[in-house]
């Protein structure tokens, strides 16, 4: 489960290391796949785009909580991540570096992305 304060990891390339994060933009107290999260950066490489402690936003791609599908099919991962997007909802890296499930691919209709899927 993701709580407040909880320090996620970033699996894109926009610079940013780990992520802290805020809050939800829906009703639910606590994130799920593919939902849009407020957070704090961090952690980061060196970046010129954001700084330590800017607020930004990113999607929840990988979490540690199981997704169940249908019959005997479940997704677990072994971190929760986020991937970096803008206040027009456009994603600010151009590729992942980590495997990112196909629910969420047909779920955010991620076509432009270069990502992994699994």
């Amino acid at each position: 489960m993701i709580y407040i304060n909880s320090i996620l990891d970033v699996i894109d390339n926009s610079g940013i290391f780990k992520f802290k994060y805020i809050c939800t933009l829906n009703k639910y107290k606590n994130p799920k796949y593919g939902d849009i999260v407020i957070g704090v950066v961090y952690s980061l490489y060196n970046n010129n785009l954001y700084k330590k402690s800017d607020k930004c936003k990113g999607i929840l791609v990988q979490q540690k909580k199981f997704l169940n599908f249908k019959k005997y099919y479940s997704i677990k991962f072994n971190k929760n991540a986020v991937i970096i997007i803008n206040n027009k909802l456009n994603f600010v890296g151009t590729k992942s570096n980590n495997y990112i499930s196909k629910y969420i691919k047909y779920k955010l209709n991620m076509n432009k992305f270069k990502i992994k899927f699994i």
